[in-house]
């Protein structure tokens, strides 16, 4: 039997009915889009700092070094998943009951159930508008710490000494680091604006 042959099935090139099939699924489609969203965020972000002071520019930067290469290790593995190429225990399109209580989990999944992805969809975009709409209105002193809390509550399922621990390091980050050691500037607060 030749190594041809003896391929799976899941790892079988795709066809064209079945490229745009799987490209097509709602999972791959949203995730395609998130994808986009998060690259053109990164080249942004690079972009726009190469003229900020060290201070400023840190953030956006640091964020940039975590997150390339998980975004890039993410299109690759979406890439082979549409190309049929990727053995099914490494697809990153998963299935709902392998992902549970996953920290990070924001992968869409594989399932017959597209209101369940569409109710994900929307919570973790939800989520983002959360934390970008506190940190408009009360800074991120108190954004960060708390959105950290209710998240690792919320969706990571830990416990609440847990979810505080998280909320207490960033806030420690944002005190510690860049007001400390960076003297960070800070946005001005829209609703302490209006208290003054």
């Amino acid at each position: 039997m030749s190594m041809e042959e003896n391929k799976q099935p899941s790892e079988q090139p795709a066809d064209a009915a079945g490229l745009v099939r799987r490209l097509t699924r709602p999972e791959v489609l949203g995730e395609m889009v998130l994808l986009a969203i998060v690259g053109i965020m990164f080249a942004t972000m690079l972009w726009e700092s190469q003229d900020w002071t060290t201070a400023s520019a840190l953030m956006p930067r640091i964020a940039i070094a975590i997150g390339a290469p998980l975004w890039f290790i993410r299109v690759i593995g979406l890439v082979r998943y549409a190309l049929g190429t990727q053995p099914e225990r490494y697809r990153g399109v998963r299935r709902e009951e392998e992902s549970s209580g996953q920290i990070m989990d924001l992968g869409f999944y594989m399932g017959e159930d597209q209101r369940a992805a569409l109710v994900r969809f929307l919570s973790i975009t939800g989520m983002l508008l959360i934390l970008l709409a506190g940190i408009w209105l009360v800074g991120w002193h108190i954004s960060l710490p708390v959105w950290t809390f209710a998240y690792l509550l919320i969706f990571a399922k830990v416990k609440v000494w847990q979810a505080a621990l998280g909320g207490i390091f960033f806030l420690a980050v944002i005190i510690g680091v860049y007001g400390a050691l960076f003297d960070t500037l800070w946005n001005d607060p829209v609703l302490f604006r209006m208290l003054r």
